[in-house]
C-alpha cells in the first residue's frame, strides 16, 4: 500500500506549474528590478552631467560688478553653496544629501583679468538589487576660463 500511494504522488502533476512559476517568476522579478535600477542610474548620470554644466553656467554668469578678489575667493553670489543652489534649482532627480561639489579656482599666469575654474560633482547612488553591484560614486569634472 505505501508503494501503491508513493507512486500515485510521483505521478500527480497537480501543483508543478505554480511551483515553476514561482521559481522563473522570481527570477523575472528580479531581471525587471535591475533593469529599473540600470535606468535610475543612467537617469542619475545624465543629471550629474547637467549640474555640472549648470554649475559652469552659472559661475560664468556671476555678477561682473563683484570684484576680481571676491571671484577668486568664491563669495557672494559666487560661492560654491550659491552656484549649487542655482543649478539645483534647474536639475531635477538628484538628492543634494548625496551631492558633493568642489569649485576650485585659480588665476591664469600672465592674464590678471582671467580666472580658471575647475567644477567637480560626486554623486552616491545606492543600486536597489545589490546582487552584483555595490553602491558607487557618478563624478563629472569640467574646466572653464572666466
Amino acid at each position: 500500500p505505501s508503494s501503491a500511494s508513493a507512486e500515485r504522488w510521483r505521478r500527480d502533476r497537480r501543483g508543478a506549474s505554480a511551483i515553476e512559476f514561482g521559481i522563473v517568476g522570481a527570477l523575472l522579478v528580479l531581471i525587471i528590478v535591475a533593469g529599473m535600477d540600470l535606468a535610475r542610474y543612467w537617469f542619475a548620470a545624465e543629471a550629474v552631467r547637467t549640474f555640472t554644466a549648470e554649475v559652469a553656467r552659472a559661475a560664468q554668469t556671476c555678477d561682473p560688478s563683484v570684484a576680481r578678489t571676491a571671484l577668486l575667493q568664491g563669495t557672494g553670489n559666487c560661492s560654491t553653496a550659491t552656484l549649487k543652489t542655482l543649478a539645483l534649482q534647474r536639475v531635477t532627480g538628484l538628492e543634494p544629501a548625496q551631492l558633493s561639489l568642489s569649485v576650485m579656482r585659480a588665476a591664469v599666469p600672465n592674464q590678471p583679468d582671467r580666472i580658471n575654474v575647475t567644477i567637480t560633482v560626486i554623486y552616491n547612488f545606492d543600486f536597489v538589487v545589490r546582487v552584483f553591484i555595490s553602491p558607487v560614486q557618478i563624478r563629472d569634472e569640467t574646466a572653464i576660463e572666466i
